[in-house]
């Protein structure tokens, strides 16, 4: 097929990957420009503005398959304060939570509950719109800022391990990728501020099967929309904690996660492309599933200063190549090989378990370098 994917980031670059394993005629661009059922089988959107911005739409409007939900239902991700109101209505287990706007009264519903909350931005934030804040004088200070930039959110603060399902959804079916854990903290032991992720390894090892945490966290979804008449069509990934009293609903995102794709993806021996394309058709179980046995771990290089103002520019050195076992997917190179981004590149090993594909994603990141290159030495240490 001619597959058109939107976006150049790491995420992007995993998507395109896993369909050239397949032979099919990958471009990608950052936007669906002047794509038309010519020179284009399938549309496959990479980051959430995309979709937020109409991709889906505008490709429906030219005839052409995409694997993505529309900008209406972008609104799962757009709008924390929707997903939220719309997982209650629909019975799925999540934390308390509130939606504001005026930092008094969040303060109260805060003194109220009297529990540790995690506060987030209601919108876009590029994986970066949320604040945990430890201690009171932190809370106060976090509900401050973010009122300040408008509508907010508190939740009751959960714990336990945390997993991302990412399911392909052709409107009234799903089949889950194999489950992973991201690794959000910018600090070694997870400390420090929350980042658009350092790292991921699949599959994650939780007591619960994909199919069974799809039947609880999106089945439900798919069949509110389809029930409204607007199926969704695309991936739905559910971030979700596993707590003492079962899993819970963290958030959804309407793509692919990042760095997550990077690891889930090379996990899948299936067509890509012709998952997606079955989805957009209605038929999401007429290309079978099939996962590689073994496990994937995904570190990301990230530039001086991220997850603050990153400095750029930097050149990006690389002694070693690709191969089998290891690979580089880049997301802020520019075209010189320089830095561009806060979050630069990061390698993929795969391996037998989870021990070997670390080994292998490590030994891969030590043939690259750029000036003061941040990476986490601990991923995947769970």
């Amino acid at each position: 097929m001619r597959v058109l994917i939107i976006g150049g980031g790491g995420r992007e670059q995993a998507i395109a990957w896993a369909c050239r394993q397949h032979g099919h005629d990958v471009r990608m661009a950052s936007d669906i420009g002047n794509a038309s059922t010519f020179d284009t089988d399938l549309v496959i959107p990479g980051p959430e503005a995309a979709l937020v911005a109409g991709t889906s739409d505008t490709a429906a409007e030219r005839g052409i398959a995409c694997f993505g939900p529309t900008a209406a239902l972008a609104q799962l991700e757009a709008s924390k304060g929707y997903a939220r109101d719309l997982a209650t209505s629909l019975g799925i287990p999540g934390p308390a939570f509130a939606r504001f706007t005026d930092a008094d009264a969040a303060l109260t519903w805060w003194a109220e509950l009297g529990r540790p909350v995690v506060v987030k931005l209601d919108g876009l934030a590029a994986g970066k719109g949320v604040a945990l804040p430890c201690t009171d004088a932190e809370t106060r200070t976090a509900i401050a800022e973010a009122a300040s930039t408008g509508s907010f959110l508190l939740e009751e603060r959960l714990t336990g391990p945390e997993c991302s399902l990412l399911a392909l959804c052709d409107g009234t079916t799903a089949v889950a990728l194999p489950l992973a854990q991201d690794h959000k903290r910018i600090g070694e032991g997870d400390v420090g501020p929350n980042t658009g992720g350092m790292g991921a390894y699949a599959p994650a090892p939780v007591a619960f099967s994909g199919a069974e945490l799809v039947e609880t966290f999106v089945q439900p979804i798919l069949d509110h929309f389809a029930a409204a008449a607007t199926p969704y069509v695309g991936v739905i990934f559910a971030g979700l904690m596993l707590t003492a009293d079962g899993p819970r609903l963290i958030e959804y995102n309407v793509r692919f996660g990042d760095p997550e794709a990077q690891a889930v993806l090379p996990l899948l021996e299936s067509d890509l492309a012709g998952l997606a394309l079955a989805c957009t058709r209605g038929d999401v179980k007429s290309v079978p599933l099939r996962i590689k046995s073994g496990a994937a771990v995904t570190i990301v290089a990230a530039s001086p200063n991220y997850p603050g103002e990153p400095v750029i520019g930097h050149p990006v050195t690389d002694r070693g190549t690709d191969s089998a076992a290891a690979f580089r997917f880049d997301a802020g190179v520019d075209v010189d090989g320089n830095t561009s981004g806060g979050r630069v590149l990061a390698t993929t090993g795969v391996g037998t378990d989870i021990a070997e594909a670390r080994a292998h994603a490590y030994e891969r990141m030590a043939q690259i370098s750029f000036q003061d290159m941040q990476i986490r030495r601990d991923i995947a240490w769970r």
